[in-house]
């Protein structure tokens, strides 16, 4: 299995993991693959919500599944909305903070459900169709220190509109043979996205996701990942954790679940991964990172 990911990698020697934004500059990242049941959702809910409430960034957390799981996951009444990211991109004269979904003061989501689909056909027959979400972010982007967008498991317009809007993606990988063989099809999308319409997209990292350390098949993926994607690999490992599953059946993140759990320690250990050791918030905002993290309901 390692000698069919180190075939992989030769293909995509370019990639090496880069810190993107800046003052001024929002780091904008897509959680991405195209396999189902990798931790994309848990991991935009996550790291969006830890960035806002413990690292004290704002941050807009988009949802580009018409699953509207992200949603969903935050307390979002997706089968009652009366605007979401769908308006965006159409040609509504809505005013665009009235999307918004307002979490806290350093949190705002951008929701979708099923009625983003009916929007798909008309993407796919503009000339711009897949750059619209790029360009109807930028001004919204420029209020955030951090735009998170999830999205669907497919390698469609819904991923790679992401991936156009985007400075990194972020790609999680459960433990399982598939999902791994799934990462070929992805960074192939990657790569025709950077030729033709994003030439500085960059992998934030390949995220393990579901790893059990009692197992011996989690040692052996966690290796041939290492192995195989080198630096592109995040030190971070989400751990499987059955308080991940209660946060969304509650609608919480996992800081607001349980902030003492494993779950909520990985995902801070992959926002300290992510963010670094500077601590300076984009922008000379002077905001504090929010202490009452049970209290934001969130």
């Amino acid at each position: 299995m390692a000698s069919t990911f180190g075939n992989i990698l030769k293909s995509f020697s370019w990639f090496r993991p880069r810190r993107t934004g800046g003052p001024n500059v929002p780091r904008v990242i897509t959680i991405a693959n195209n396999k189902g049941g990798t931790g994309k959702t848990t991991t935009a809910v996550n790291l969006a919500s830890g960035l806002a409430f413990r690292k004290g960034y704002k941050v807009l957390l988009v949802d580009f599944d018409p699953q509207g799981n992200a949603s969903i996951s935050l307390d979002v009444d997706i089968e009652n909305l009366k605007h979401s990211v769908k308006d965006l991109l159409g040609n509504s004269s809505y005013p665009v903070q009235n999307l918004m979904w307002k979490k806290g003061e350093t949190l705002r989501i951008l929701p979708a459900n099923s009625a983003l689909k009916d929007i798909e056909p008309e993407l796919l027959a503009s000339v711009d169709g897949r750059l619209r979400l790029r360009a109807r972010l930028l001004p919204i982007a420029e209020e955030f220190d951090y735009v998170i967008i999830d999205t669907p498991p497919t390698t469609g317009l819904f991923t790679q509109a992401p991936l156009i809007a985007s400075g990194e993606v972020l790609i999680p990988v459960d433990v399982g043979y598939f999902s791994l063989q799934g990462i070929r099809q992805l960074l192939e999308e990657i790569t025709k996205v950077r030729e033709h319409f994003n030439p500085d997209l960059q992998i934030a990292g390949i995220l393990l996701t579901k790893f059990d350390s009692r197992t011996s098949f989690s040692a052996q993926v966690e290796k041939t990942l290492r192995g195989s994607f080198g630096n592109l690999a995040m030190k971070t490992m989400i751990r499987i954790n059955i308080d991940l599953v209660r946060s969304q059946v509650s609608r919480q993140s996992i800081f607001a679940f349980d902030p003492d759990s494993a779950g909520s320690r990985d995902y801070q250990s992959l926002i300290d991964e992510l963010v670094g050791n500077v601590m300076t918030f984009p922008k000379e905002r002077k905001r504090r990172a929010v202490s009452g993290i049970q209290s934001q309901s969130v």
